[in-house]
């Protein structure tokens, strides 16, 4: 249970000394240059925090842009890069359309030259094949011939002896 409390307590009466708890003129100076001095180092972080953070800027910002610059020049690169393959590409592309286009041409032309031979072969073959069978038949005309001329001969000969 709480302690009773004292009814009646008496109030101190003020006289002109000064309180016990009052602070004094010399007391309130140098808690004010206490205040003072910790405000001035307060003051003196937060400027330094505030360069450092500056400085911090600086350096992030000088990165930032040369990491822009290093950025901007591959992207370059990469443009010239890619438009020097393009136009090698399209070289490359017509060189091949015309090296096509003369094979092309080229196998026309050896296409006519074979039709004109093979046609050149077939007549050669058609009046190879009429020489033969004109031999083949004077030949036969001849070897006929002989075997009539033999039997006349023959006939001669078996008439007279």
């Amino acid at each position: 249970m709480p302690p009773k409390k004292k009814k009646g307590t008496k109030k101190k009466k003020k006289t002109g000394k000064a309180d016990k708890n009052a602070l004094t003129e010399e007391d309130a100076t140098k808690r004010a240059q206490l205040e003072a001095d910790m405000l001035r180092t307060s003051l003196a972080e937060v400027r330094d925090e505030a360069r450092r953070t500056t400085q911090k800027v600086h350096s992030l910002t000088d990165n930032l842009t040369e990491r822009q610059g290093a950025l901007d020049l591959q992207t370059q690169t990469t443009q010239d890069i890619t438009s020097d393959l393009t136009r090698q590409y399209k070289l490359m592309q017509s060189q091949l359309m015309a090296r096509i286009m003369d094979l092309q041409e080229h196998t026309r032309v050896l296409q006519d030259q074979l039709e004109v031979t093979q046609r050149a072969l077939a007549e050669t073959k058609e009046q190879a094949d009429k020489s033969i069978r004109e031999k083949n038949d004077m030949i036969a005309q001849l070897t006929q011939r002989i075997q009539s001329m033999e039997s006349a001969y023959e006939g001669v000969l078996n008439h007279h002896t």
